[in-house]
């Protein structure tokens, strides 16, 4: 739960959402459906908080993309978070994977693959670590089975 002495902290709201959702999938699928509302309102919260926060629109459509379609699941919706993530934070890679991913499970690799191209290049990330030891690597994987599979 965030923080008693600063309840309108973007950013609390945020990681108690992602850590949430971290033992959600550790304790399994089930276990996780009970917690999905709870995880929306937390990251609406986090928007209400801080419209521009690229991370809590990742993780609607992470919810969303990962939901079967019985339990509120929409290929759509994550596709829009995830590009609304981007827009509001052109330099949050974690969001173009998740976008190009989507794109090719719903059978659009063209789009999977500008996005992953527009990934490749920028130059700098929000986290760059992260951007050097996954998101690029990550792309460049899959912009490659994306292209053999054509």
């Amino acid at each position: 739960m965030p923080s008693k002495k600063n309840p309108d902290n973007p950013e609390a709201h945020f990681w108690f959402a992602l850590n949430k959702d971290g033992v959600g999938k550790i304790n399994g699928v089930l276990n996780s459906l009970f917690m999905v509302d709870d995880l929306k309102k937390e990251a609406q919260k986090v928007i209400e908080l801080d419209p521009e926060h690229a991370g809590a629109h990742m993780l609607l459509g992470e919810i969303y993309k990962s939901l079967p379609g019985l339990f509120g699941g929409d290929k759509k919706k994550a596709i829009e978070e995830f590009k609304i993530a981007i827009e509001k934070d052109s330099l949050h890679t974690p969001s173009y994977i998740r976008l190009a991913k989507t794109y090719r499970d719903t059978g659009e690799p063209e789009k999977a693959k500008e996005i992953l191209t527009k990934l490749l290049l920028l130059e700098t990330s929000r986290d760059i670590r992260h951007f050097e030891l996954y998101d690029k690597k990550d792309a460049e994987k899959l912009l490659k089975e994306i292209k053999e599979k054509q």
